[in-house]
């Protein structure tokens, strides 16, 4: 079985600008969880997250846009990053909110093919 730690976590206040929430810079596989429960009718939130790929900056991976209630955390698709990552966080409508955030992190080299090796 994987062995997954906390990268990072906190809470984040949303700006209205694109708040970066959690920098990775070692290879791995990571997994964004994000508690988006506190959106009310109106909100729009969107969760992007970029890679590095050999030091030549950040590259947009993929985004998600959340709008209106969702009462539950969202977790983002494991994500294999091989130099660096970055998570944000963008409300663009509605009053701001905090957002609790936790981010995973996996050594793929100490895995194999979902076996653990030694």
């Amino acid at each position: 079985m994987t062995k997954w730690t906390v990268a990072g976590s906190g809470t984040q206040l949303a700006s209205g600008g694109e708040d970066m929430i959690f920098i990775g810079t070692q290879g791995g596989d990571y997994v964004l969880w994000v508690d988006i429960s506190s959106l009310v009718g109106g909100d729009s939130l969107t969760l992007r997250w970029y890679n590095t790929v050999l030091g030549a900056g950040y590259r947009l991976g993929g985004e998600s846009t959340f709008n209106n209630p969702i009462p539950k955390a969202i977790v983002s698709p494991e994500i294999t990053i091989g130099n660096g990552v970055k998570f944000t966080l963008q409300q663009s409508a509605g009053t701001k909110h905090n957002f609790p955030w936790q981010v995973l992190k996996t050594d793929f080299a100490a895995t194999l093919m979902g076996q653990e090796c030694l």
